[in-house]
């Protein structure tokens, strides 16, 4: 005899939780390719690498900026004492 459970949502286990999937409501991004490839593949690993290196850049950029607002207020409040 099989169990039956019912799909409950996870803010009524949890108080506070999302009733929603992200999954769900995460939005699908889609490249379109460049080029059609025989084998039927989408990917075009050249557009992939370059899409990492600027999001690299940008995420190095993001955290320098973050570290100098830091080093910043750290240099007020030491002039503050």
């Amino acid at each position: 005899m099989a169990l039956s459970r019912s799909i409950r949502p996870l803010s009524s286990i949890c108080p506070g939780a999302p009733d929603r999937n992200p999954l769900q409501t995460a939005r699908t991004q889609y490249r379109f390719p460049q080029q059609p490839s025989l084998d039927g593949n989408t990917v075009e690993s050249d557009v992939e690498k370059i899409q990492f290196a600027e999001n690299a850049v940008h995420y190095q950029f993001t955290l320098q900026m973050a570290f100098d607002h830091y080093k910043d207020i750290q240099k007020l409040f030491s002039e503050l004492k």
